[in-house]
């Protein structure tokens, strides 16, 4: 059976006599649980004069007057014990009376035997007994062997809503309003109870009613009659919520007091009283070597007296502080940490206790240290990277790069070279700059003697080399060189040479920063390497370019002057009087000669295009007399192929091009002949003009032929290029767009095409506007600057 205090021992036994109203049977039951509390073999209940009211066992050893207690205290007599209930009447036990219970219960049981004789009372044992169960906190019940409830007392029946003893009289536990999961462990326990199984039963639960949670701890006991038979069961619980509460709150302090934040706790002196054991690991100090010590010992030094002054200041007025210091740990490490300082005032508003809470910043201020250093490095690489994507020659871009590393690395001198490794043009090593490189001359650093060796060591290893003492340059302090390769990918395209001061230490990332930095470097010398050969290159082709322009110009003259008089014979032989054979051998030769002079006019107009010696004669164009000149021309080709050409001039009679007359009739002709040329039989040409934006004429040809396949549409306006017609009987030469195009571009103006295969093509010419009012003309050649 499990210990009672002797508060729970008390309200047991209240509890019973709560329950129990015959006379007899309250003695029985009160003597047999106090026996089974004190674990008793013999008990017995005496009066002061020796009679015995009640015992446990029959043959009580001869009382002796001697054994009464005296001034309300137990007493030992050998093996015996004698405990005091009233001046009337006392207790003899053989075992020690643990736990004692109450005076207040024992005044009131011995009221209850006084009156047993003496009925005239006014007020009975049980209503007294009634009024101290109804007056105390602890929750008390009974049932009987059905499990029904016989009675409680007012603090149960108000936990269970009811409103008396005879409206909770015969209702079952399934009747109280508490949650099923605590009616299956009440049951269960009062089976074992009921059964026999247990005497008693002990429990702690969260009892769960109509949604609020209430912790209580209670024991239940089985009832037994003066047969000892079980005769029902009494139960007691008490409210444990408060204590539950504080048992969370210590937990969590528990928790956040082991926390990774170190945290002290001292008393209003300042003096440390407890630490855990973040604060022990992050200072060095033991709990108790710090115990007894004031902050003062933590101090590092790093802030003065009035910074201290003026935390405490804070702290005082405030309730709180918080802010980054520099404190010291045992070993004299000075380190900085975040520090919280709050006071603990008691209910009159006075301090006393402080707790500090601090968090170590060493990682993050390195942290913090590394992405500086990270930011300033990619800033200078970006610097670099701006420099390089310049457009400045390699002396100067060397110059500004190079100055702008040495100027960002404290650590080197301004001393410096760049040498290009040996290659198969030039066998030996190429130096392209040397910045402030004293006492050498027309000399390179690089054909130094002791600096041969580490060149060769660095194009093998492609990793930096050092020589800790230079004896070359003899105007410089002392000083070693560090040698740098220069690499685009894989490939070693050669070296810069710094130099050092004598004896200096340098820090390994800052040569992988000069590594990174001369990667960027590698990329500008081989960037400018590659466009000064693609600017040489260039100059070659318009060289070579001119030279074949003024050939082709050269060539076209002297071809057409031979080719005029084949013509002109042609002409002549055309009009004699020829057999029908003899007559079509002359008009071939006139064709092909027709079409070879075609062939060297065009010629003739691009190499002047590409020489850039063609001459235009810019003027106000009527667009309507233009397109009635390339009707007449077009239409007879069209009608041979029976093809329909629609053009509507309404309103060209106010449209004027600011272009050169000539040129735009023969773009013009060009595209309307190429659409009677590519269409098909009986097709159709739609020839359309239209004002897209202000100050621009588009002029539109459109066609029904074969269109143009989407693979070959690149290739349209490169010349000789006929996209496959060189196949076909329709002639061409593949240069008359390329012309018109350039023509085009010329004059300020832009042909362009749109083509769907077996649909046809639409090809369009947008030129300058030509305005009658000299303001709008000035106004249009504004916006075709814009």
């Amino acid at each position: 059976m499990a210990e009672f205090t002797p508060h729970e021992f008390s309200e047991q036994l209240f509890a019973l006599g709560y329950s129990t109203p015959d006379p007899e049977q309250l003695i029985a039951g009160t003597i047999a649980l106090i026996s089974r509390q004190w674990g008793c073999q013999c008990l017995t209940l005496f009066t002061s004069a020796g009679d015995i009211l009640f015992s446990t066992h029959c043959e009580q050893a001869e009382f002796k007057v001697s054994y009464r207690p005296e001034n309300d205290q137990v007493r030992q007599h050998g093996e015996l014990f004698s405990v005091p209930l009233s001046d009337q009447f006392f207790l003899l036990s053989d075992q020690p009376p643990v736990p004692l219970f109450s005076s207040l219960w024992a005044k009131c049981f011995a009221d209850h035997l006084q009156r047993q004789n003496n009925s005239s009372e006014s007020i009975t044992a049980e209503q007294i007994t009634r009024m101290v169960m109804d007056s105390i906190p602890t929750r008390v019940f009974w049932k009987n062997t059905s499990k029904h409830y016989e009675g409680a007392n007012q603090a149960f029946m108000q936990d269970a809503g009811v409103s008396s003893a005879a409206e909770l009289r015969g209702m079952t536990i399934n009747q109280l309003p508490w949650a099923n999961q605590n009616r299956q462990v009440f049951d269960h326990q009062d089976d074992l109870l009921l059964s026999g199984q247990a005497e008693s039963a002990d429990y702690e639960e969260a009892l769960l009613t109509n949604g609020k949670t209430q912790w209580i701890q209670g024991h239940k006991q089985v009832i037994r009659n003066n047969k000892g038979e079980i005769s029902g069961i009494l139960g007691t619980y008490h409210d444990i919520s408060a204590r539950k509460q504080d048992e969370e709150k210590l937990r969590l302090l528990a928790t956040a007091f082991e926390s990774h934040e170190g945290i002290v706790i001292a008393n209003s002196q300042g003096i440390i009283l407890e630490v855990n054991a973040a604060f022990c690991e992050i200072t060095g100090y033991s709990a108790d070597e710090i115990a007894g010590k004031t902050f003062q010992v933590l101090h590092s030094g790093r802030q003065n007296q009035q910074f201290y002054r003026d935390m405490w200041a804070s702290i005082n007025q405030r309730g709180r502080w918080e802010g980054e210091v520099w404190n010291k740990r045992k070993n004299g490490e000075i380190y900085p940490e975040w520090l919280t300082i709050t006071a603990v005032t008691d209910d009159s508003n006075e301090v006393t206790h402080y707790v500090g809470a601090f968090v170590d910043l060493t990682e993050i201020k390195a942290q913090q240290a590394k992405v500086r250093r990270a930011a300033i490095q990619d800033q200078l690489i970006a610097q670099v990277f701006r420099l390089t994507l310049q457009g400045s020659s390699i002396g100067h871009y060397l110059q500004r790069t190079m100055e702008l590393i040495l100027e960002s690395q404290p650590w080197l001198m301004s001393v410096a070279s760049v040498h290009l490794a040996p290659y198969q043009e030039h066998t030996h090593w190429q130096t392209v700059f040397n910045l402030n490189l004293p006492g050498n001359g027309n000399s390179s650093i690089a054909d130094h003697p002791d600096t041969q060796e580490l060149l060769k060591e660095l194009a093998q290893s492609r990793q930096p080399r050092t020589l800790l003492s230079c004896h070359h340059c003899k105007s410089a302090p002392p000083h070693g060189h560090l040698l740098i390769p220069l690499q685009i990918e894989d490939q070693f395209i050669g070296v810069v040479i710094l130099a050092l001061r004598a004896f200096d230490n340098h820090n390994p990332d800052d040569e992988s920063l000069l590594m990174r930095l001369f990667n960027v470097l590698a990329l500008g010398i081989s960037r400018r390497q590659t466009d000064q050969a693609l600017i040489t290159a260039k100059e070659e082709a318009e060289r070579a370019n001119l030279a074949k322009s003024q050939f082709l110009s050269s060539m076209s003259h002297e071809l057409r002057t031979p080719l005029n008089a084949i013509l002109g014979f042609a002409q002549l032989l055309e009009l004699e009087e020829l057999d029908e054979a003899q007559l079509e051998n002359v008009t071939e030769i006139i064709h092909a000669g027709r079409h070879l002079l075609e062939l060297i006019n065009e010629v003739l107009d691009l190499a002047k295009i590409e020489a850039g010696r063609l001459d235009l004669s810019i003027e106000p164009v009527p667009l309507n007399m233009v397109i009635s000149e390339c009707l007449s021309l077009t239409q007879p080709l069209a009608d041979k192929r029976q093809i329909t050409i629609n053009c509507d001039q309404n309103g060209l009679d106010s449209l004027y091009l600011t272009a050169d007359r000539t040129r735009v009739k023969q773009i013009i002709l060009n595209l309307m002949s190429n659409a009677v040329k590519y269409n098909k039989e009986s097709g159709f040409i739609l020839l359309e003009f239209s004002t897209p934006e202000y100050g621009i004429v588009r002029i539109s040809v459109k066609d029904t032929g074969a269109g143009i396949p989407e693979e070959k549409k690149s290739e349209i306006f490169q010349p000789f290029q006929r996209l496959g017609a060189e196949a076909s009987n329709v002639e061409g030469t593949g240069i008359g767009l390329v012309i018109s195009q350039k023509l085009a571009r010329s004059m300020k103006g832009e042909l362009s095409f749109s083509s769907q295969e077996n649909q046809g093509s639409h090809f369009w010419i947008d030129l300058p506007q030509h305005f009658s009012d000299p303001e709008h003309n000035d106004e249009a050649k504004d916006n075709d600057t814009l």
